[in-house]
C-alpha cells in the first residue's frame, strides 16, 4: 500500500489498484453530498476524507464527493487496500484478533499521517472496526449495498427532499426486507420461466413517512 496523494483516482497511477474494470463512465460526483454520519467517521487529518471530498464552492459551505473522476470508461477496480481489509475481517472471525489488527494498523498507517497503532482485543468491537474502515476505504464505490446484505441486511434509513423546499421524506428498509433484493426484469422471466421471481415484486412503491 501507499500513502494517499492527490492522485488517489481509480487509475492505474495508484500503485494499489491491481485491475480496472467495468464499462459504464463514471458518473458525475458534484451531485453527490456525502452525510454527516459518514463525515463523521473520518479523523480530521484522514487522508481519504482530504482527497475524497471537496467544497463546492469557496461561498458554499458543504463538502461534496470528490475522489472518483468523472467520465473514466474503467470505473471500477480491484486494489491492495480491499485485499488487506478482507483478510482483517477473516481473522477476526476466526479468532486471530492478533492478526487483524495487524491488518487494520498497516491500513491506517498509510491513510492517516502519524497513526498511532490502536489496539482492540474484543471480537465484536474489531469486526465493527474493519467494517467501519471498510466504508471509509470504498465509500461511493458500490461497495455498501453489497456489505449491507452480508452484514445480514439490517434496518437502515435514507432521508430525502423530493424538491426544493420540500419536506425531507424518510424511507425505510427494515431488518431482512423483501426489497434488499430488486425484482428480475420481466424480459428474464420471458426468457426463463423457471426463474422465481423475488417478493419485492409485488410490494409495489415504496412509500415515505
Amino acid at each position: 500500500m501507499t500513502a494517499l496523494t492527490a492522485a488517489y483516482l481509480q487509475n492505474y497511477s495508484n500503485p494499489e489498484v491491481e485491475w480496472m474494470y467495468g464499462g459504464n463512465p463514471q458518473q458525475d460526483q458534484s451531485i453527490y453530498i456525502p452525510s454527516g454520519q459518514l463525515l463523521s467517521l473520518f479523523s480530521t487529518d484522514d487522508a481519504r476524507r482530504k482527497y475524497g471530498f471537496g467544497m463546492a464552492t469557496q461561498s458554499v459551505n458543504y463538502l461534496l464527493v470528490s475522489k472518483l473522476a468523472t467520465g473514466l470508461d474503467l470505473s471500477q477496480n480491484i486494489r491492495s487496500s480491499e485485499a488487506s481489509l478482507n483478510r482483517a475481517e477473516a481473522y477476526a472471525k476466526l479468532n486471530k484478533l492478533t492478526e487483524a489488527m495487524n491488518d487494520l494498523n498497516a491500513l491506517r498507517r498509510y491513510r492517516i499521517p502519524n497513526y498511532a497503532d490502536e489496539h482492540i482485543t474484543d471480537k465484536d468491537q474489531l469486526i465493527e472496526a474493519i467494517r467501519v474502515e471498510r466504508r471509509k476505504e470504498f465509500c461511493f464505490e458500490l461497495f455498501r449495498w453489497f456489505d449491507l446484505r452480508r452484514y445480514g441486511m439490517p434496518s437502515i434509513s435514507h432521508v430525502y427532499k423530493h424538491d426544493p423546499g420540500a419536506a425531507d421524506v424518510t424511507y425505510v428498509l427494515k431488518q431482512n426486507d423483501p426489497m434488499y433484493t430488486l425484482p428480475f426484469p420481466n424480459i428474464l422471466i420471458i426468457r426463463n420461466p423457471e426463474l422465481e421471481q423475488n417478493a419485492s415484486a409485488k410490494m409495489g412503491e415504496r412509500a415515505g413517512n
